[in-house]
C-alpha cells in the first residue's frame, strides 16, 4: 500500500502538468524526466534562436509539445518533437490540434539518441547537463554548420555558447554549429 506522502506527491506531480490528465509521465529513460518549460522560457528560447518561418525546429525530449507548437504557432516554423513516452506523444498531438498547428508539427515516438534530426535548422533542449554531454557528439555529427541549438537551464559541456541570457532567474544558452574543418 502506498504511503500518504507518496500519494500526495503523485497528486502534486499530476497537478503540475497543466491541463493533462493525471497520468504517470515519468520518462522511460530516467535521466530524462518530463520537466515543463514555462511559456515565458519557451518564447525566450525561440526568440534567442531567432526562429522564423524558414526554420525546421526539432525539440529533443518534447514532453507535452509546447516548444514545437509555439515554434509553429508563433514563428511559422515547421517543428518535430522527439519523445519516448507514448502518453506525452498523445498529449502533444492533442495540444497541436487544439492550437491549430497539426499541419506544421509532427511528434515522433523515439529515443532521441537514435533519432535522425539532420533536417533541423534549430534544436531545442531542456535536458540535464550529463544528457547534453552524451548528446553532444550526435549533435556535432548530424547538424549542419549554422544550425542553432538552444538549451534551457543546462549547458552543453565542452561547448562555448554563442550567447546566453537569463530570464527570470533561468539561464538559456544558444550554440551555433561551427563550420566543419577539412582534413589537412
Amino acid at each position: 500500500m502506498r504511503s500518504f506522502r507518496t500519494v500526495v506527491l503523485a497528486v502534486l506531480a499530476c497537478v503540475s502538468i497543466a491541463a493533462a490528465p493525471c497520468q504517470d509521465f515519468n520518462s522511460e529513460v530516467k535521466d530524462v524526466p518530463f520537466l515543463e518549460s514555462p511559456e515565458f522560457i519557451v518564447e525566450a528560447m525561440l526568440d534567442l534562436a531567432r526562429v522564423t518561418d524558414r526554420d525546421v525546429v526539432y525539440d529533443l525530449g518534447s514532453g507535452d509539445g509546447r516548444i514545437a507548437i509555439a515554434a509553429a504557432a508563433d514563428h511559422g516554423a515547421r517543428a518535430v518533437g522527439i519523445e519516448i513516452e507514448p502518453g506525452l506523444i498523445e498529449l502533444s498531438d492533442d495540444n497541436a490540434r487544439a492550437a491549430g498547428v497539426s499541419a506544421r508539427v509532427k511528434f515522433v515516438r523515439a529515443d532521441f539518441f537514435e533519432a535522425d534530426f539532420r533536417e533541423a535548422t534549430v534544436v531545442t533542449l531542456y535536458l540535464r547537463r550529463k544528457v547534453n554531454a552524451k548528446l553532444r557528439p550526435l549533435l556535432a555529427q548530424q547538424l549542419a554548420p549554422g544550425t542553432r541549438i538552444v538549451s534551457h537551464k543546462y549547458e552543453i559541456p565542452g561547448w562555448t555558447p554563442a550567447e546566453r541570457i537569463k530570464v527570470v532567474g533561468r539561464w538559456i544558452y544558444l550554440y551555433v554549429v561551427p563550420p566543419r574543418r577539412s582534413p589537412p
